[in-house]
Order: structure tokens, then C-alpha cells, then sequence
């Protein structure tokens, strides 16, 4: 790893696709201290939650919005496309993702379709209104997404076929547009009350990016230097956290388990995702993480509530009995943040049923494709699509970082969100009582409370 001293030595690589490909192939220390120097920046602390929203006011306003949605909301019939027979393949295959791949080429030139919106009629005309999380609510998630992943570094597996792994690092611009109202808002207590202020708020202004010349900037790589920030731009590191509250570890689970109306095989124990609790501090994270999005939890509740309603009772039981950390509202018992990656054509085959994605960040294209029904969607920060995505294939577009590093110092990018349930979670959970998780350690033990 190389700071500014050393530039002059030779000639570095500096393509961004290029940067990003060698860096995934790193190993050992030199890994290490790569992913130290393009870690997740904390945003600045003195930055309030959004709007004051009484929780009570805000379900009952998502509720008469959904409600409103699913009596005026057109419906549409695909010709020759039937769910139950895209439902009954087998599990995703190499030849299924291709073919995939090859309709979301296809389709890369045709207009985005618009999310349905709620239609209210004003005198003679009809006025067209956004239906999906709002934005204050959906800006606030996007803070609290990047002071959770500024703890909790986000990591891909090579065997994830969900996003390419030389898709290592994302390139940013340090300086962007100043944003007016940005520093409105109460305190976030992120440290003790008594902590000198004013030090906080010269610290604050000082800021990472302007000791960028004493930090690192290239790595070497089979006899080549990489730079990967300079004045101008920075990188960050990708990947995705799990957050899930009651799952059983990959390879533990049987294949009766992928029905949830199979026969009962000997299940290992339930235990929340590892992401939940990678140290003491990650946990404390997760759990202001948790609260701090719970406004828009409760908005994707009501939506899924009026949309699946028979799957929303299924999912409401089995997160009773399976929450591990009680600030999350649920009825999902997981969680997946897509952290600054592109996203290929795949279906998430252990999902157990209805799934919600949306998106956060400061990014163009990344619109949404279900190859299955070529449809191509508009796909913006605050849109919500909720799908079989265990059933579907589906893929974000290519996507762009717009601006720079905002005043709150929040790096731009595109943030993917997938709410979900894991069907041998579902399965495992079925009939069980409220709390079971908690009481019997995903039942490894006797229950504490008997």
C-alpha cells in the first residue's frame, strides 16, 4: 500500500473497472489494509432523524395510501406467463441465468415502465401520486445505512452469483453540490452527553478527505500499481450484510425444507445471521440501525399487509417467534443491504415467498428487470416492488455514482435493500409461540420460560 511519497516510481493503472478487478484478487495483509483504506466513512453525527412522525400517525397514513393503491392501482395480465409454472422449476441454473442475461441485453434500450402510482381525482383532472416510502424517511434509511456499514464492513463471497466479485470497489467523486437544510435536525447520540461539543464540530469540519495525501492511495498487484483515490476521487469498498434474525447456517438445512409444506426432517438449530453480532460493537449498530429504520419498516409492512395479505399472516407468526432484535418491526426476518454493487440476473431460491426490494442513494440508471415477464421498471430511491423473488429472475441495471460527498458526508451510490424470509425459516418456525427464538435459543435448549 502506497501513500503520496511514493507516486513518482512509476506510472500506476488507474481505469476504475480495472482498479477495482486486481483489488478483488488480493490476499492476506495486503487485502487488509486495502479494505482499511477504502472502509465505509462515518457521516457526520449532528445530523437528526427524520421528520417527527408519531408511529402511530405513520401506520395509519401507510395504510389508507396502500389501501388507496390496491382499489384504484390498474392490474395487468402477461400473455403466456403463468407463476405457478415459472414457481415449479428447479433451482437456478447456469443455463436459466444466461438466458436471463441474454433478455436483459435485449431489453437494455427500451423505455423503463412506471411503478403504479394511486390516482386522486382534483376537479377535471387526475392527478398522478407517489405511492412508495417517503422521502425524508427513505434519506434518513440511507444515513443510517452508511453509519451501520461504517462498523460493519460489507463482504461478498466468490460463490455469490447474485454480484461479481471483481466488482470490488466503487469509485466516487470527494466534492459534490452542498446541500441546503443538510444540518437541520436534533442530535443523534452516537457518544456521551458530556463530550466537548465544539472539539466534535472541529473535528467534524477537518473531515477524512482532507488528510487524503497522508493516506494510502494505490496497492501493487502481479508487478503493476493500482491507484484507487487520488485528490479528486475516492473509493469505497463493496459488498452485502445479512441481517437476519433466524436462519440456519448454509448446508444445514435439508431439501424438504424448501417447501414449507414438506415433510419435517431433523432441523440444526435456528441462529441469527453472523452480520447481527460480528462484535460488540456491530451489535450496538445493529440495533440503533434497526431503530432508526423502523419508520420505514412499518411502511413496507402495511404495504406488503395490503398486498399478500395471506402471506403477511404467515410471515407476522413466524417473526413473532423468530425475532432476535426486538427494534426491527418486522414481519421479514431478514434483511439484505446491497452495499455499492451491481446486481445480475439470478432468483434468491430460498426465499420463502414474497419478497421487498427497494433502493437508496445518489446514483443514475439501475432500473429493475424481471427477464421472466420482460419488464423493465423504473427503479428510483423510494420505490418499492414486492415479488416472488425466489420465483423470478431479476437484475438492477447498470447504474452510475452521481455528485459527490455531501455535506452530512454521505459518499454517493446506489444502496440495494431486500427484505425477506428464508423458507426453511418459515418452515421451522411454523407453530411455534411468540418469543421462541429468544426462549429456547432457536431450540437448542429447553424453553427459559417453562
Amino acid at each position: 500500500m502506497a501513500g503520496r511519497k511514493s507516486r513518482k516510481s512509476r506510472r500506476a493503472v488507474t481505469e476504475a473497472n480495472e482498479v477495482a478487478k486486481h483489488a478483488s484478487m488480493l490476499t492476506g495483509t495486503a487485502k487488509t489494509q486495502l479494505l482499511a483504506a477504502t472502509s465505509v466513512p462515518l457521516p457526520k453525527r449532528r445530523y437528526g432523524p427524520a421528520k417527527q412522525r408519531k408511529q402511530s400517525m405513520l401506520q395509519r397514513t401507510a395504510a389508507h395510501i396502500c389501501n388507496y393503491w390496491l382499489q384504484t392501482a390498474p392490474t395487468f395480465r402477461i400473455p403466456g406467463v403463468k407463476i405457478e409454472q415459472l414457481a415449479e422449476r428447479s433451482k437456478p441454473s447456469k443455463a436459466d441465468k444466461s438466458h436471463a442475461t441474454k433478455v436483459m441485453d435485449e431489453m437494455a434500450d427500451w423505455e423503463s415502465d412506471a411503478f403504479s402510482a394511486k390516482k386522486r381525482r382534483q376537479t377535471n383532472a387526475v392527478k398522478l401520486a407517489f405511492d412508495g416510502i417517503p422521502p425524508d424517511i427513505a434519506e434518513d434509511a440511507l444515513y443510517a445505512s452508511q453509519v451501520l456499514h461504517h462498523f460493519l464492513r460489507p463482504h461478498k463471497s466468490k460463490k455469490d452469483g447474485r454480484h461479481d466479485f471483481a466488482d470490488f470497489l466503487m469509485r466516487y467523486k470527494r466534492e459534490g453540490e452542498v446541500e441546503a437544510d443538510e444540518d437541520k435536525g436534533k442530535d443523534l447520540d452516537l457518544r456521551d452527553k458530556d463530550e466537548d461539543e465544539d472539539q466534535d464540530d472541529e473535528d467534524q469540519d477537518q473531515g477524512a478527505d482532507e488528510d487524503w495525501e497522508d493516506a494510502p492511495t494505490k496497492f501493487s498487484h502481479a508487478g503493476l500499481e493500482y491507484e484507487f483515490a487520488n485528490e479528486y476521487e475516492n473509493s469505497e469498498c463493496t459488498g452485502v450484510s445479512h441481517l437476519v434474525h433466524s436462519w440456519q447456517m448454509q448446508g444445514h438445512h435439508g431439501k424438504a425444507q424448501m417447501e414449507l409444506t414438506a415433510p419435517k426432517v431433523e432441523e440444526s438449530p435456528l441462529k441469527p445471521s453472523a452480520d447481527m453480532f460480528r462484535n460488540a460493537q456491530v451489535a450496538l449498530a445493529v440495533r440503533w440501525y434497526m431503530k432508526r429504520t423502523s419508520k420505514l419498516a412499518l411502511a413496507l409492512k402495511e404495504m406488503f399487509k395490503v398486498a399478500y395479505p395471506d402471506e403477511f399472516n404467515i410471515y407476522e407468526k413466524a417473526f413473532e417467534a423468530g425475532v432476535w432484535e426486538v427494534a426491527d418491526p418486522g414481519p421479514w426476518l431478514g434483511r439484505a443491504i446491497v452495499w455499492k454493487l451491481n446486481v445480475l440476473p439470478h432468483r434468491d431460491g430460498l426465499d420463502g415467498g414474497p419478497t421487498a426490494i427497494f433502493c437508496l442513494g445518489h446514483f443514475s440508471g439501475g432500473e429493475a428487470y424481471l427477464t421472466d415477464l420482460k419488464l423493465k421498471l423504473w427503479y428510483r430511491p423510494g420505490d418499492v416492488l414486492i415479488f416472488r423473488a425466489g420465483d423470478l429472475y431479476h437484475a438492477v441495471g447498470p447504474w452510475k455514482a452521481e455528485g459527490g460527498v455531501t455535506a452530512r458526508g454521505i459518499t454517493p451510490g446506489r444502496v440495494g435493500n431486500v427484505f425477506f424470509s428464508p423458507a426453511h425459516s418459515l418452515r421451522a418456525l411454523k407453530g411455534k409461540s411468540a418469543g421462541w427464538m429468544k426462549s429456547t435459543a432457536g431450540g437448542a435448549l429447553p424453553s427459559s420460560e417453562s
